[in-house]
Order: C-alpha cells, then sequence, then structure tokens
C-alpha cells in the first residue's frame, strides 16, 4: 500500500469545502444611485429578501444560485431595476476544476449545497431618470372634502395646507417631547429618531421604537415596512417576517382617509389596515387611524380572524399583533401653536 499517497488523497479530502471556509455562504451587496437616498429592495424567486432603506448602503444576502433582482425607487423619480445574476467567480471555478481531478467533486458538491460555489456582484450603480411633468394645462385633481358632520364642533386637525399633499402623508417621528396617552394605560413619550426608527420611553420608563408607525420590531424594517410610505390611498405593502421560529405575513394597506374623533381631539387620518397570517399562526387584522400632524396613531381597533392552531405550532401560539382596542385621550406636543 502506498501510505504516502494514503495521506494526500486524507488531505485532499479534509479540504472538503474549501470555498465555503474562504468565499463564505453570504456575501455583501453595495448598492448607489445617482441621486441618493433611494430606497432598493432585493427579490429572489419572487421573495423580499432583504431592504436597503436609503442609499449609498449595502445588504448582505446568502449566496445562491438563483439570481436577485433589485428595484430602487425615490419620489419624483422612475424605478430604476438591474438583474443581479448569480455567476461563479474565477478562482471557484479554478477550484472546481482542481477538485473533479482529485477530490472526484466530493468538495464541489458540498460548496454547490451550500451556495459558496455562488457570487452576486459587490457594487452596484444604479442612475434614476426623473419622471416627466406634468403637461401644461392640466389641472390637478382636487381634494376630498372634509367630513363636517359630527356634532364636535371643535375645527379638525388640517392634514395639510395643499390639495397634493392632503391625499399623501410623508413619514415622520412624532416632535421630540411629544407625549401621547391611550386609553389603555399605555403612555409613550417621544426623543430620538433614526430613519424610520422613532424611540421612545412608555410608563414603566423603558425605552423602546416605533418602526416605520405601525411596527416594533426592526426585522418589519428590514422586511421592507418602510416601502408603504408615503401613504396614499390603496397602497399596499406586504413583509414576512420571523417569529418565534415561525414566519408571520403582514399585509398593510392604505383603505382611505376619514375624519376621526378622540378624546385627545378630532384629526383627518389615514386609515391602515394591518392583516397578519401564516402557517399554523393566528390570522387578525388591526386597523389603525394615523394623523400626519402629530405624526401618531390616534385610534387603533382588533379583529381576530382565526386562532392559531397550536397542534402546528407544537403546543405554543405565535402572533405579533396583541389583541385589544386602544384610543388617545391626551397629546402633548413641544412647540405647537394652540388653537386660538
Amino acid at each position: 500500500m502506498n501510505i504516502r499517497a494514503l495521506l494526500m488523497a486524507g488531505s485532499l479530502l479534509s479540504c472538503a469545502g474549501c470555498v465555503s471556509v474562504f468565499e463564505g455562504t453570504s456575501q455583501d451587496i453595495h448598492v448607489a444611485t445617482s441621486p441618493a437616498s433611494a430606497t432598493c429592495i432585493f427579490e429572489r424567486q419572487g421573495q423580499n429578501i432583504g431592504t436597503i432603506i436609503s442609499t449609498p448602503g449595502v445588504l448582505t444576502v446568502r449566496k445562491n444560485k438563483y439570481d436577485i433582482t433589485i428595484k430602487c425607487d425615490k419620489p419624483g423619480f422612475e424605478q430604476a431595476a438591474y438583474n443581479n445574476h448569480s455567476g461563479v467567480s474565477a478562482a471557484i471555478a479554478a477550484n472546481i476544476a482542481v477538485d473533479i481531478l482529485l477530490t472526484a467533486g466530493i468538495a464541489s458538491i458540498i460548496d454547490s449545497a451550500n451556495g459558496a460555489d455562488n457570487k452576486y456582484d459587490g457594487v452596484v450603480n444604479l442612475t434614476l431618470i426623473p419622471l416627466a411633468p406634468q403637461a401644461a394645462g392640466t389641472a390637478p385633481p382636487t381634494a376630498p372634502p372634509i367630513d363636517t358632520s359630527s356634532a364636535n364642533s371643535t375645527p379638525p386637525v388640517l392634514l395639510a395646507s395643499t390639495a397634493s399633499a392632503a391625499r399623501e402623508a410623508e413619514f415622520r417621528c412624532p416632535r421630540s417631547g411629544t407625549v401621547v396617552q391611550y386609553d389603555n394605560g399605555t403612555t409613550l413619550k417621544f426623543g430620538r429618531e433614526n430613519g424610520f426608527r422613532c424611540g421612545y420611553v412608555d410608563q414603566n420608563l423603558k425605552q423602546a421604537e416605533k418602526v416605520a408607525v405601525f411596527a416594533g420590531d426592526a426585522n418589519f424594517l428590514q422586511a421592507g415596512l418602510g416601502l408603504l410610505w408615503p401613504l396614499r390611498g390603496g397602497k399596499q405593502q406586504t413583509v414576512s417576517v420571523s417569529l418565534s421560529g415561525a414566519y408571520l405575513t403582514h399585509t398593510f394597506t392604505v383603505l382611505r382617509i376619514e375624519r376621526v374623533d378622540t378624546p385627545a381631539g378630532p384629526f383627518n387620518a389615514f386609515v391602515v389596515e394591518e392583516e397578519e397570517t401564516g402557517s399554523g399562526v393566528q390570522w387578525a387584522k388591526r386597523l389603525y387611524w394615523y394623523a400626519p400632524d402629530p405624526g401618531l396613531i390616534v385610534k387603533s381597533t382588533f379583529t381576530l380572524l382565526k386562532i392559531a392552531d397550536m397542534a402546528t405550532r407544537g403546543g405554543t401560539a405565535t402572533a405579533a399583533l396583541v389583541p385589544g382596542d386602544y384610543v388617545a385621550t391626551r397629546i402633548e406636543q413641544v412647540g405647537a401653536k394652540a388653537a386660538p
């Protein structure tokens, strides 16, 4: 028996999956747009795998054999898209050639199974094209009339001063120092802000965040909830998040704009529906009445559509939406003008 040959073969087999070690099974993809500050979503096989909220930015993705479509949006510009092809780098190709000769392809099989032998373009640059200006002489549609039929004579808080803005709401965090109290005993005082993340301290002095207004978990932002903004009637965004080992699908839909009367005052609000579904998990809906000024949810209601399948989930119930209705009873804004 040739001991030397056996030792060589053993050393080669011990390196099965070497590309996994040196190349890795994940990769950073940097995206830049001109102009900057665009939001880019990454899709693979029709599924959202991540989002860059504002360009330039970077997203870490797991490598596999399927292409990634990158779609970038910015208000006032056409959508730009890029197909990031899943290919094989020169180094990996050389490794495969040697592997076939020396290990009968064992290492390459391992690398192919875990995605290490695939590679995407690491840097993507996109140019955004401005939308064509509105044709001269074309009058913009008028805003819907404000419902003043309520017995409450207090004038409503206007969404905006122009007709176009009244149909759309840009994202904003509540002013630093704003306090909102709800009838369920919750009190929030807002402070720091970071993009779509609005920090607050609750009645128990616990620090937390509101994420893109409608969530309390940063995973929603990573899944693309920021694309729901700016709010306008009919707009919809679906995100999938992992919670306690289960994947939940949340569909957010902007239903309408309406006046809502609360103990904290009357508001013209965007009504947003969140529907939660998933395999074996709770199915439920929550309605939010979001007032752009002061940038808060002023009312919310919950509807249970289907209880969680405890057998499917191994005796545990998984849900992000928590039962219960609430309405704002007091809102204090630092620097807000007093009503005349």
